[in-house]
C-alpha cells in the first residue's frame, strides 16, 4: 500500500492522492468510524452505512467552513453577521454539492481556500506568514489536484492585491514576494508526504492528451438560474449594481473579481487551465 518499491506510494496510495488517500477528513472519518465501532454503536459497516454518514460528514464539513470562513471576514473588517452572510453564500454554493455528491473528496477544497488567502493577507497586512504556510500544507497534502487549483487563484488574488492596495500601511511588495517564496517553501517542504506520492502517481498515470478543440468562449449555461455550477445571487446583483458601493475599496476589489469570474466561468480554455491544461472541467 506503501510500498518503497513502487516509488513512495506508486501504487494504490500514490493513484487514490487524485480522491481519498492523502485527505485529511477522510482520515478523521476513519477514526470516528473505528471509535464508534469499538463502543458498539454501529452494528453493520457496509455500502449504506457510509452512504447515510456522507451526509452527516458533509454537515461537518460545511459547518467547518462556515466558521472558518466566518472569521477570515474579519481581516477584511467585517462585522461578524456580515462575515456569516459571505461565508454562507460561499459554502452553500452550488458547487459544493456538486463536489459532495459526486466527488465528496474534492468538496474539501472549501476549508483550505479561505486559510490560504487568510494567510495571504496577513503577509500583506501584518507581515506574519504562518497562515500562508498552514494553508499551503494543508491543501497540498490533502489532494494534489485541487492544491493546484487553489494555489493558483492564490497566485492572482495575491498580484491583484500588489496593484490594488486596501491601505497605505501594508508591506512592501518586495518584502511580500521574500515573505510568500520562504511561507510557500516550507508549505510544500512539510506537504511532502502526501505531495510527493501523489505527484509520482499523476507523473506515472496514463492520461492521453486531449485533442478537442477548446474555443474561449462558449455559454452552455445560464449562472442566473440553471447553472449546474454556480448560481449567481440576486442579492449579488443588487449590490454591484449600486454604484455608490464602489467607494470602498474591498468591496470594489471584490465585487471586479466576482464579475470577472463569472465571465471566465463561460471560458472552456479556462476551465483547461484549471485543470492542468488537459480537457475543460468547471471544478474550479
Amino acid at each position: 500500500f506503501y510500498s518503497t518499491k513502487y516509488g513512495l506510494g506508486g501504487n494504490f496510495f500514490g493513484s487514490l492522492s487524485y480522491y481519498f488517500s492523502t485527505s485529511i477528513v477522510f482520515y478523521l472519518t476513519l477514526g470516528l468510524v473505528k471509535l464508534i465501532d469499538l463502543f458498539g454503536l454501529v452494528t453493520t459497516v457496509d455500502f449504506n452505512f457510509w452512504a447515510s454518514i456522507s451526509l452527516w460528514i458533509s454537515v461537518a464539513r460545511m459547518t467547518i467552513v462556515l466558521i472558518i470562513t466566518t472569521y477570515v471576514g474579519k481581516i477584511y473588517k467585517l462585522k461578524t453577521k456580515y462575515a456569516f452572510m459571505a461565508a454562507s453564500m460561499f459554502a452553500l454554493s452550488g458547487i459544493y454539492f456538486r463536489h459532495a455528491v459526486l466527488w465528496e473528496p474534492f468538496s474539501d477544497a472549501f476549508i483550505w481556500l479561505p486559510i490560504i488567502l487568510f494567510g495571504a493577507e496577513k503577509i500583506i497586512q501584518e507581515k506574519k506568514p504562518g497562515f500562508f504556510v498552514l494553508g499551503v500544507f494543508l491543501t497540498l497534502f490533502n489532494n494534489f489536484y485541487f492544491g493546484y487549483i487553489n494555489l493558483l487563484f492564490a497566485f492572482f488574488y495575491i498580484v491583484l492585491r500588489w496593484l490594488w492596495k486596501f491601505s497605505e500601511n501594508e508591506t512592501p511588495i518586495l518584502e511580500q514576494i521574500k515573505l510568500f517564496f520562504i511561507s510557500g517553501i516550507l508549505g510544500i517542504a512539510i506537504s511532502l508526504i502526501g505531495l510527493f506520492p501523489a505527484i509520482y502517481g499523476v507523473l506515472n498515470n496514463y492520461r492521453p492528451a486531449y485533442n478537442g478543440t477548446i474555443p474561449k468562449f462558449e455559454i452552455v449555461d445560464n449562472i442566473l438560474t440553471s447553472s449546474g455550477i454556480i448560481i449567481i445571487p440576486m442579492v449579488f446583483l443588487f449590490f454591484a449594481f449600486n454604484i455608490s458601493n464602489y467607494k470602498n475599496k474591498i468591496f470594489t476589489f471584490f465585487t471586479v473579481i466576482s464579475l470577472v469570474l463569472c465571465i471566465l466561468h463561460s471560458s472552456p480554455l479556462v476551465a483547461s487551465i484549471f485543470n492542468g491544461f488537459s480537457a475543460p472541467q468547471n471544478r474550479w
